[in-house]
């Protein structure tokens, strides 16, 4: 039986100097239909000026702060205070639909994928286009922690993301990048 303390996902969340956008994310991950009692959030302050303050938010969230260290350091730290068996990652800029983290569960239930990549489409208008990992993905955590996490020594999202789906692949986890798993985000 699943220990009902344990949250079904972690959500990472890399902000710096984006406080106000992390509150919102925060607002919205209170009203997935998940439910909040199986989310986590964890706000990765990376290196803001001033440093972000906690928020209050429906959904179990630790704030934890790192010195500007880039993606993938910034990423792991995260990682790393993931208690859930999926972690979700998002640009704190999302406005996800209320049932965008019940979608990346879902996926990975499919014991083949590891790894799903979803798409970010501009609040503004415009085409969605495929994210990185790190903006809007999301892995098994398992998984991430078999791989080490994700490449520190890169710093762009984009390379982060590219790295990590090769080493994931190259473990025979399959890859889900499906059109239609896109989330808002407002554009600075």
């Amino acid at each position: 039986m699943a220990d009902p303390r344990r949250p079904a996902v972690s959500v990472v969340i890399v902000a710096r100097d984006d406080g106000a956008a992390a509150r919102r994310l925060l607002a919205a991950l209170g009203v997935q239909t998940l439910g909040v009692a199986r989310v986590e959030a964890i706000v990765v302050d990376d290196g803001s000026s001033p440093p972000l303050s906690a928020a209050p938010s429906l959904v179990r969230t630790r704030l934890v702060r790192v010195p500007g260290v880039g993606a993938g350091a910034a990423a792991n730290a995260g990682l790393r205070h993931a208690r859930a068996p999926v972690v979700v990652f998002l640009t704190p800029s999302a406005v996800p639909a209320p049932d965008l983290l019940a979608r990346h569960v879902a996926m990975l239930e499919d014991p083949g994928v590891g790894v799903v990549l979803g798409a970010l489409s501009p609040l503004a208008g415009g085409a969605p286009h495929r994210a990185p990992l790190t903006a809007h993905g999301s892995a098994r955590t398992e998984l991430l922690h078999a791989l080490a996490g994700l490449d520190e020594d890169l710093h762009d999202e984009d390379a982060v993301s590219a790295e990590l789906v090769a080493r994931a692949r190259a473990r025979g986890a399959a890859v889900a990048a499906p059109d239609d798993l896109a989330v808002a985000y407002s554009q600075k």
